[in-house]
């Protein structure tokens, strides 16, 4: 394997490894209400407000487990 390829592997692996973190906090985000700690409406009013819509709604199978 060439420096080039171990060093993308290696920012694959930081990427997985920040998302997974990301979701984590998305999601006690969620199940904390957050948006209504910080006077949002709603989450998706939420998503948008914190971070310029770049956070999806989570699907209502995903939020059973919320």
């Amino acid at each position: 394997m060439t420096a080039v390829a171990t060093t993308a592997r290696d920012r694959a692996r930081l990427i997985r490894e920040g998302l997974a973190a990301v979701w984590d906090l998305l999601t006690a985000a969620y199940a904390a209400e957050d948006w209504k700690t910080l006077g949002y409406s709603s989450w998706e009013a939420y998503c948008i407000g914190e971070f310029q819509g770049r956070i999806p709604r989570l699907a209502k199978s995903e939020r059973g487990g919320v």
